[in-house]
This record gives structure tokens, sequence and C-alpha cells, in this order.
């Protein structure tokens, strides 16, 4: 369970949890608790830099003639934009509106996610037309049937099934190996958040490993690739390029990719019978 992240495009050279040696207990704890100050710190200032972004004024006569583009497909899942001249990441395939093109530079205003409304400018060329677009995103996950999945000496003890409609066609997808732990994801179903910035803790698990996506509409559990889990819903690295491609493709809203449901696991209702058969009572003989 991660929190989120700054907003400026980083790559950090700190060492995932789970890549690093064997260590006492104490100083497992340690690195935990300072990790979590670490994240913290990171929440406040994002905090403070949406509050300022989302209270700048706003031009609504400029989007009447604003032209719809997209964050364009790039190596990692993000597009480095200056919002009030702060160099913040937008992940590929956010909707946005160009209000204008000047000196090479395209001018605009977010429209979907995290930053709805924000103003941004961005060097010309990097903005699309158009966009991969899929629909009715739901992913299931399940507990296993049998043992868990090991991948890398990792256990996964969960399936991740999605189905969704790409051109009126229902497709589906997986099972992938996922997992949760220390403090579970609650069951149930859950909406599945745009995907909002960088997640430096995600840098070493290949292409698209930044790139999560918070489950709910607050707290800090996100769908993302790992071998540790805190949390979160966990997928193996190695699937999550398959899991990205769709899941960041989706729109359920302005908001939303889809919903992740949770399934509680089955509880069996054993009936035990009695093996041997009931006794009738004798009929009593009336008088006649």
């Amino acid at each position: 369970m991660v929190r989120k992240t700054q907003t400026a495009k980083q790559h950090p050279t700190q060492t995932d949890h789970d890549m690093v040696p064997p260590q006492p207990p104490e100083a497992e704890d340690l690195r935990t608790r300072i990790n979590i100050l670490e994240e913290e710190i990171e929440q406040l200032r994002f905090d403070k830099f949406y509050k300022q972004a989302r209270e700048e004024p706003h031009d609504p006569a400029a989007l009447t003639l604003a032209v719809d583009k997209y964050v364009r497909d790039t190596g990692d899942g993000w597009l480095t934009v200056l919002t009030s001249g702060t160099r913040t990441s937008l992940p590929s395939g956010l909707k946005v509106a160009v209000t204008s093109t000047a000196n090479g530079r395209d001018y605009g205003t977010i429209t979907e996610g995290v930053l709805d409304g924000t103003r941004f400018d961005v060097t010309a060329g990097n903005l699309d037309n158009s966009y991969r677009r899929v629909s009715d995103l739901r992913i299931k996950v399940k507990h296993r049937a049998g043992s868990p999945v090991v991948i890398d000496g990792v256990s996964y003890d969960l399936d991740l099934t999605i189905s969704y409609k790409e051109s009126g066609t229902t497709k589906n997808a997986g099972p992938f190996p996922a997992k949760t732990a220390k403090d579970p994801l609650p069951y149930g179903t859950h909406d599945l958040e745009i995907a909002d910035y960088p997640h430096p803790a995600g840098s070493g698990y290949g292409a698209f490993g930044t790139v999560w996506f918070r489950i709910g509409h607050n707290g800090d559990r996100y769908l993302h690739p790992g071998r540790v889990s805190l949390g979160c819903m966990t997928c193996a690295p190695p699937n999550w390029p398959d899991v990205y491609r769709i899941v960041n493709a989706s729109r359920m809203d302005s908001r939303s990719v889809g919903t992740l449901e949770f399934v509680a696991p089955a509880v069996a209702n054993r009936v035990s019978k009695s093996t041997s058969a009931a006794r009738k009572p004798a009929a009593r003989k009336g008088k006649a």
C-alpha cells in the first residue's frame, strides 16, 4: 500500500523493499517506518500542488473553441507537461482540450482524471487526435482453487480476470496471478481510477511499472505490479503490461476506468445428516 508520489516525473534511485537482501526484523521495521514517513511527505506536497492547481482561475469560454486531444503513448506511460510552470506527469491516453498553439507549444486544459480542470502546456506534437478506448471494464479477483502460482520465488494466491468491450465486442483477458496481504483489500466492488502520477516504487518492474490505478476515490490502495503487497492488489510484474494496456485504455467516466471486484471465498454449508433412519413413534391403539 503506497501513497501518491510527487507530481513531477521522477526516477529515484531508491531500492524497492522486496529487492533488499534479508535483514533483521528491527532493520526491516525501521525501513518500513522511514518509507511511510517519506510517502506522507510526498502526499503533503501533492496535496499542496493539487489545491493550488484547482484554485487557479479558468476561462470556460476558451473551452468552447477547444479541440479534444489525447496524451500520446510513451515508453513508460507518462508525458511530462507544465502546469503553472511546474513539471507534471500525465498518463498516456488522458483526454485534454487544446485551446491554442503558439511558439511550438500546445496550451489547454486537462478534462479528466485527478487534475481535471487544470491548465497545462506542452511541446507541440505530443498530443494525438485519437486514442484506443474500451468500455465496461470489470476486473474480478478470486482466490485460487489450487496452490499459489510461484513467479521468481514469489507466491501469488489470487486469480485476476478482466472483461471489457471494444468496438461493441465483449472480450476477456486472464487469469493473471495476483496477491493482497498485510492489510488486505476489503471484499466487494470498488471503482478503479484513471492513473494519477508516477509511483517510484514500481520503477523496478519494467515497462509501465510506475503506472498505478487507485482503488476507490480516496485512500492509498492501488492496482499495481509488484512482489510485495501491503494492502493493494498486486499483479505479477511479467503480466503487468497486458493488464496495463487494457485498464489504461478504459473509461467509465471522467474519473474512473471501471470497477474491481474482490470476491470472498465461498463457504460450503455442509449439513450433516444422520445415517440412522428416524423412528416413527408406535401408534397407540384406541378403545373400540
